[in-house]
C-alpha cells in the first residue's frame, strides 16, 4: 500500500502556465504541494510579459518538477477522434454533454 500519493487530473483548457497555477502553486485548486520556492517561481512567470523569458521560466519550473519527481505520469489518456470521407460513425455528440467522440467502441469506417 502506498501512502502520500494523490492521483488527480483535469480536462479544463489551458497551457503550461495554467496547469502550473492549478496543480503546482500551493493555492491551486488541485494542488497538494506546499513549496514556497515553487510558489514564488510560478508567481514570477505569471507576471512576466516577455514571451521568451516566460517560456524559459516555465521550462525551468517544469524541469524542476521532473528532476524532483514531484509529478509522475501514471496514465496517458487517448481520445480517438476520427474524421474523413471513409468514416461511417464518428461519435461526435454520441454521448450528450461529452466533449470527446464516443463511445469509442462505436466508431466505424465505411465498408
Amino acid at each position: 500500500k502506498l501512502t502520500g500519493l494523490v492521483l488527480t487530473g483535469s480536462g479544463a483548457p489551458g497551457n503550461a502556465a495554467s496547469r502550473l497555477q492549478q496543480f503546482v502553486h500551493s493555492q491551486g485548486s488541485l494542488s497538494y504541494l506546499q513549496d514556497d520556492r515553487l510558489d514564488a517561481e510560478v508567481q514570477e512567470q505569471a507576471g512576466t510579459l516577455d514571451a521568451a523569458t516566460r517560456k524559459q521560466q516555465l521550462d525551468t519550473i517544469q524541469q524542476q518538477l521532473v528532476e524532483e519527481a514531484l509529478f509522475l505520469p501514471v496514465v496517458e489518456f487517448a481520445f480517438p477522434v476520427i474524421i474523413g470521407p471513409r468514416v461511417d460513425y464518428d461519435g461526435v455528440n454520441g454521448i450528450p454533454g461529452n466533449p470527446y467522440t464516443g463511445p469509442y467502441e462505436d466508431l466505424t469506417i465505411k465498408s
